[in-house]
């Protein structure tokens, strides 16, 4: 898990795919194919390579929306 820098949402814990994976216990497969689908946490493009990263809010957002949905 990252600390964000200057500018993002400060104190605020950033994950990588595999903090989200881990977090909410589901596979690196399964979240690419949310995210692919347009399902996944809201989502933040960091550094030059566009290393995609998630704040922790958002994923915890997600996955109390996703209680009570059907499972595809």
């Amino acid at each position: 898990m990252h600390k964000p820098t200057a500018g993002q949402r400060e104190g605020e814990e950033v994950f990588s795919a595999e903090d989200v994976c881990a977090f909410a216990k589901i596979s690196y497969d399964t979240l690419q194919r949310y995210r692919k689908e347009g399902r996944g946490p809201s989502e933040i493009t960091v550094g030059r390579k566009g290393s995609v990263r998630y704040f922790k809010s958002d994923v915890i957002k997600w996955l109390d929306g996703l209680r009570g949905m059907p499972e595809t």
